[in-house]
This record gives structure tokens, C-alpha cells and sequence, in this order.
């Protein structure tokens, strides 16, 4: 398996699990569960980490951190920023898988070995 075919593997993995996490990330976040958010907010700086986002896994890795020693009215606005981020992170993931999957096929009007 190419270098490509595991981004696309790992990358469509961790599509696959934000709806999950996203639920997650907003019942956690609404009572406040402190273990719960830990445990989750672990797990995708690890996810970032698989897709190389190393500065969007830095991130989570500070908000884990901090988590512990906060108090629920700190929460909102780092919440928001890791909701921002994650959702930019989405979006460069599926730019990126899009653009690979246009480029594994030629322009139209283009002959190749299959169409000629």
C-alpha cells in the first residue's frame, strides 16, 4: 500500500468518526463532564496526529491539559476555538481527498490507454 493509499485510509477513517465525535464533544461539553471530555479530547489529538494536523493535535494536547483545572465557565470559548479548528482541519481533509481523487482521472477530451 502506497504512501497516498494510507492517507486515504487513515484520512477517511477519521471523516468517518466526526459526526461520532462531534456528538460526543457537544454532550460532554453541555454538563461538563470533565473525565469524559479528557478522555475524548485524547483521542482525537491522537486522530490528528494519524492525519500529520500536528499543530491541530498541539491543540487538543493544550486543551487536555488544561481541562482538569478549569472551571465550567472557562469551557465555552476554548470549546468554540477546538470546534473551529476541527472544522477547518474537515474541511482541508476533504479538499485534499478531493483534489487527489480529480487527479486520478485525466481531462476529458484527453486520450488514454482505455478510451482510445
Amino acid at each position: 500500500m502506497g504512501e497516498l493509499a494510507v492517507f486515504d485510509y487513515v484520512a477517511s477513517a477519521f471523516l468517518g468518526q466526526l459526526v461520532a465525535w462531534r456528538s460526543d464533544f457537544a454532550r460532554h461539553s453541555d454538563v461538563y463532564d470533565r473525565t469524559a471530555l479528557r478522555a475524548l479530547v485524547h483521542k482525537m489529538k491522537g486522530s490528528c496526529q494519524a492525519v500529520a494536523a500536528l499543530g491541530v493535535a498541539s491543540r487538543f494536547e493544550q486543551a487536555e491539559r488544561e481541562i482538569p483545572a478549569l472551571q465550567p465557565s472557562d469551557w465555552p470559548p476554548i470549546r468554540a476555538n477546538l470546534e473551529e479548528i476541527l472544522s477547518q482541519l474537515e474541511t482541508e481533509i476533504r479538499g485534499i481527498m478531493a483534489r487527489k481523487e480529480r487527479a486520478n482521472y485525466p481531462p476529458v477530451g484527453v486520450a488514454t490507454s482505455s478510451n482510445t
